[in-house]
């Protein structure tokens, strides 16, 4: 496995994403706002 995979229940690496919405999300401001993120990575439609 690649070594930049967090171990479970580790720490996930900093990142910015596009919701749904359109709206821009980043991980490290989203954790100044609460104390909890539930992170689900499933496979999308190929």
């Amino acid at each position: 496995m690649s070594s930049n995979i967090p171990d479970i229940d580790g720490m996930a690496p900093d990142f910015k994403a596009l919701t749904t919405s359109e709206e821009q999300f980043q991980l490290r401001t989203a954790l100044k706002n609460t104390h909890n993120i539930m992170l689900i990575f499933y496979r999308g439609h190929w």
